[in-house]
């Protein structure tokens, strides 16, 4: 199955653990070296009205995915993602 990155901006990441909504994918991680794609990486939310700063990115890795569907990511992860993206 094949992507588009402007396919994945428009999916909500929802985790099935807490039922909470994530956010909308913005970005994706990749691994160079192994051409494939380590993550997806929900930016911050602005504080604020966004004048002082934003929360952290979040970092969702792709083996926390549990189901990719039309609308929606569904995901899962025992510990709680974990926060910074390296870029």
């Amino acid at each position: 199955m094949q992507w588009k990155l402007e396919d994945l901006r428009h999916k909500e990441v929802i985790d099935l653990r807490t039922g909470e909504k994530l956010g909308y994918i913005d970005d994706v991680e990749l691994d160079t070296d192994s051409r494939t794609i380590r993550g997806f990486v929900i930016y911050g939310r602005r504080c604020f009205w966004g004048l002082l700063r934003r929360e952290e990115d979040l970092f969702i890795p792709c083996e926390s995915v549990r189901l990719y569907g039309k609308d929606v990511l569904l995901t899962e992860s025992a510990e709680g993602f974990g926060g910074h993206v390296q870029k």
